[in-house]
């Protein structure tokens, strides 16, 4: 028996499908936000007007075009005319021809524009965000062997008793490593001589018997639908067994899983097994 237990490594990494309706659901709240800035920026903007006019210059006072094109912005038309016009007077008095006379018009932001940069900058912002929660997420790192054992010991010692056999993993948000402990934890009892038996109680996204190479199948929801269930044991751990998440469907409203493990822990207790189970969180 081995004093240091490992965990299997999963081949390659996969995406708790709640994660990834987590993801999206932050990307679609940015895009959101995004746009709804760039409106009300766009809608806030003051409202400008721009005065025009055009005059044609004499011969030889400009090198190439002789058309010169007068203007001036603000906040009321009639200042805008007035200061296009003070403009204009010196090149009349020097013969210019004046061809458009001094015309206001409103100046309004580029709303479709806005829309498009505002839209972008929330998505970028949202999987700035998230790749920054994924990262620090990648940084947690399994529990040290004498943290482990530690552990194990405080809870053999304070936790399991003759009559209370079942240690709940749960978390608050996908990712945070419910699973990841579970299997430590379970792994780790074994290793120390202790009966032990790992549950996969989330219904909605089934993975720890990916950690351990092990099929989904006859696993703790189909126990609870018909009554069929297969208890798999990795070949390398001794007094280790698992039980996989099975094929059952829940709402992600219900709280099956903590009904289906009060009911499962007396039926269980007949085994002598300590049981580390993972829970779905409420939604």
């Amino acid at each position: 028996m081995n004093d240091r237990p490992g965990i299997p490594q999963r081949s390659r990494e996969t995406v708790d499908p709640v994660v990834l309706l987590a993801y999206a659901r932050v990307l679609l709240l940015a895009l959101a936000a995004g746009l709804a800035m760039a409106y009300a920026a766009s809608s806030a903007w003051p409202v400008r007007y721009a005065a025009t006019a055009r005059v044609m210059l004499p011969q030889g006072v400009l090198q190439g075009s002789r058309i010169l094109k007068l203007e001036h912005s603000a906040g009321d038309p009639q200042a805008a005319v007035a200061a296009v016009d003070e403009q204009l007077q010196p090149y009349l008095r020097q013969n210019a021809r004046l061809v458009d006379a001094p015309g206001a018009m409103v100046v309004r932001p580029n709303l479709e524009g806005n829309l498009a940069i505002g839209g972008s900058a929330g998505l970028l912002l949202g999987a700035a965000w998230l790749a920054v929660r994924r990262q620090r997420r990648r940084s947690l790192r399994p529990l040290r062997p004498h943290a482990l054992h530690k552990l194990c010991a405080q809870l053999l010692e304070h936790w399991f008793t003759a009559e209370r056999r079942l240690l709940a993993i749960m978390s608050a948000r996908p990712g945070e490593g419910r699973s990841g402990l579970a299997a430590q934890l379970a792994v780790a009892f074994a290793a120390l001589g202790e009966k032990t038996l790992l549950i996969d109680g989330d219904f909605r996204a089934p993975h720890l018997h990916r950690a351990f190479h092990l099929p989904n199948v006859h696993g703790l929801g189909d126990l609870l639908e018909n009554g069929r269930v297969s208890l798999a044991c990795a070949a390398d751990i001794q007094m280790f067994a698992a039980l996989a998440g099975g094929a059952l469907v829940v709402s992600a409203r219900e709280s099956a899983e903590a009904q289906a493990l009060r009911g499962l822990h007396a039926a269980f207790q007949r085994c002598g097994a300590q049981l580390v189970a993972t829970v779905a969180r409420e939604d």
